[in-house]
């Protein structure tokens, strides 16, 4: 991911996907919590530094879904900026030619 002042990069997957499949959900203890002290990468080249993955909160932003859905709620996304980053990853793959 590249911002207007740095980037940040992790590898690997991420555990949300194996979690489901063995049956945890998210509001669970521990849910998709990033082990075997993986980092990721943040800053710019020559002023970069590592940084610990944090668990994801899955459980906070389908809540926040409900509420918005059932309760009239502020969406946990802006529609905009949700339709913006659509708009970005087609424009991506409009003018990068596929290898």
């Amino acid at each position: 991911m590249v911002g207007s002042e740095a980037g940040f990069t992790s590898y690997g997957l991420e555990p949300l996907e194996g979690a489901l499949k063995e049956g945890a959900r998210p509001a669970d203890p521990g849910f998709a919590e990033v082990t075997g002290g993986r980092t990721g990468v943040v800053g710019v080249p020559g002023a970069q530094r590592e940084v610990p993955l944090e668990r994801g909160r899955y459980d906070l932003f389908y809540r926040g879904v409900a509420a918005s859905l059932l309760d009239g709620a502020p969406p946990p996304v802006d529609p905009r900026d949700s339709v913006a980053v659509i708009e970005l990853v087609e424009r991506l793959h409009r003018d990068v030619p596929v290898r």
